[in-house]
């Protein structure tokens, strides 16, 4: 088991918005590696416009590819007042994620993904239980980026959903 780092700061951007910065999983992920950030924007976004965001500033959406990595970000930001969070999930077919990683780790809520009227191609999670649930896209959450290297990723790729 990786040491675990905790650290809150929240820094504000000048197009007015905040981020929470938290640092953890230090260096025990296969596919992040050591000096992994992990960053919740408490803004709202849709999907692509979260994912968009993640790119340009950091690296992707999250990843949760552990039980463990699961843990330590539920735990982490417990109390930051923030219940759902856009995650690098999207329905083609769930694999691999917005980075293009794999994992066999999931941890879906009970009965998900449903697919609710045909239009939840998007992952999020619920901070307060560590869930998985399929969400439409356009949904604006609040999300969750990370900063640093991808192992095992070929091609990032880019997941646009077909508005209904």
């Amino acid at each position: 088991m990786g040491r675990t780092c905790k650290l809150h700061t929240e820094r504000p951007r000048p197009d007015g918005g905040i981020e929470l910065r938290t640092f953890l999983l230090c260096g025990n992920s296969a596919n992040h590696p050591k000096n992994t950030s992990y960053i919740l924007v408490k803004e709202s976004r849709s999907w692509s416009a979260a994912q968009s965001y993640c790119r340009t500033y950091h690296t992707d959406l999250t990843s949760i590819r552990s039980k463990e990595e699961k843990s330590n970000i539920t735990l982490t930001l417990n109390g930051s007042g923030v219940q759902y969070v856009w995650i690098g999930l999207y329905r083609d077919p769930w694999a691999p994620w917005s980075d293009n990683t794999t994992s066999t780790f999931t941890n879906w809520g009970s009965s998900e993904p449903n697919n609710g009227n045909s239009i939840e191609y998007c992952g999020d999670l619920n901070l307060l239980t560590g869930e998985w649930y399929d969400c439409y896209c356009d949904v604006r959450l609040s999300f969750f980026c990370f900063t640093g290297e991808v192992q095992n990723a070929n091609t990032v790729r880019s997941c646009h959903h077909v508005k209904h």
